[in-house]
């Protein structure tokens, strides 16, 4: 009997999962939740940055100097790794 091949890692086999520190192990399959993950991050972003609260609902106020927008900035790089993942086939 052979090693059974692990898919997407080529010459990997099931035996060297616990190889030496540094060095690769299989590829582990992807669960089928991200792209729906995905979706709900990107909504809930997007939701976030348009306010539609008008400020009620923020976790910093944009009235503290220096990081007031750092939430707005957060909610905006989750957008774009939603949209990144969205796209990938």
């Amino acid at each position: 009997m052979g090693d059974a091949k692990v898919v997407g890692t080529p010459g990997a086999s099931a035996t060297n999962a616990a190889g030496p520190p540094g060095v690769p192990g299989p590829a582990l399959p992807r669960p089928g939740w991200h792209k729906p993950l995905a979706w709900v991050g990107a909504v809930l972003s997007v939701v976030y940055v348009l306010n539609p609260t008008f400020g009620l609902f923020e976790f910093l106020p944009d009235a503290l100097p220096g990081v007031g927008n750092l939430d707005e900035s957060a909610a905006t790089l989750l957008f774009l790794k939603c949209v990144s993942v969205l796209r990938r086939r």
